[in-house]
């Protein structure tokens, strides 16, 4: 989410919404075996740049359907569902996870 939404932010073409399931799966494949310490360190750095790129949107770019026009809707929406929005979803999986590492 940080790279596309900083993509769209420049302006930069080359992404379409149809995509996230193809790149999500690509990420998955790429990561799935990453001891959970990298994990980790991945997150806290993924996190560093979620809140940068947010820190350098403008209102218009997170409330305005037209500036991110890939998404076809307003990027607050995917902001939230790609940071807290994760959570809700996806907690029993991590909880799981986490007591199989300890």
């Amino acid at each position: 989410m940080a790279g596309r939404l900083g993509e769209a932010s420049r302006h930069e073409p080359g992404f379409i919404f149809e995509q996230v399931d193809e790149l999500n799966d690509r990420d998955f494949r790429a990561s799935r075996d990453l001891p959970l310490q990298q994990v980790r360190r991945d997150f806290a750095s993924t996190a560093s740049a979620v809140w940068a790129l947010i820190d350098g949107l403008t209102d218009d770019d997170i409330n305005d359907a037209a500036r991110v026009p890939w998404l076809s809707f307003e990027a607050r929406h995917a902001i939230a569902r790609n940071t807290y929005g994760h959570y809700a979803e996806d907690f029993a999986a991590l909880e799981e996870l986490v007591r199989r590492q300890s």
